[in-house]
């Protein structure tokens, strides 16, 4: 998954290490990283405020489950639980 997202993961990458850096300087200088936790706080509040579809159940190996699933996550879907058909191995 890392290596076929590599033009869109290392900024990532990046970003978590400056963010890093910056805490370790805070923790450092200040004996705090108060900042980083706010920030983080205030973005996961944020992140949960979203609206997005939620897909309660998915049967895995249903007709079309893939493209279900593929659909629910170019919108943003929550997926909460994924299972086989009633009777196929597990």
């Amino acid at each position: 998954m890392c290596e076929a997202n590599v033009d869109e993961l290392l900024p990532m990458v990046d970003r978590a290490v400056g963010l890093l850096t910056d805490a370790r300087k805070s923790l450092a200088h200040h004996n705090s990283v108060a900042e980083l936790v706010e920030a983080g706080h205030a973005a996961r509040t944020r992140y949960d405020s979203f609206s997005r579809p939620e897909i309660v159940t998915v049967f895995v190996g249903a007709e079309n489950w893939r493209e279900e699933l593929a659909a629910a996550g170019r919108a943003g879907g929550v997926i909460r639980s994924a299972l086989p058909i009633l009777g196929s191995p597990q």
